[in-house]
């Protein structure tokens, strides 16, 4: 059961994967070791499945002289990454 710290930290996780402890934990008001230990005990019950990376091909070609990117044929591609603790 999720209650309003762990939604708290869920909208802040899902605005910016990439946010540290300390900074979640300043926008949740809580201790950045709380924080910390909210975000594991959520992905180990696979409330948080994964953190995506959105990557912008288009924006690799940015100088003229960058190598062109393998044609997609027409197709857009979407990449996603899983890590897990081993």
């Amino acid at each position: 059961m999720l209650d309003d710290l762990d939604r708290r930290v869920l909208r802040n996780l899902q605005a910016d994967p990439d946010i540290g402890s300390a900074e979640l934990a300043e926008r949740v008001g809580t201790s950045s070791a709380v924080a910390w230990r909210r975000v594991q005990r959520m992905k180990d019950a696979g409330v948080i499945r994964a953190t995506v990376a959105d990557i912008d091909w288009a924006a690799h070609r940015r100088n003229k002289d960058d190598p062109p990117l393998p044609s997609s044929g027409g197709w857009t591609y979407e990449a996603c990454m899983r890590c897990s603790p081993s």
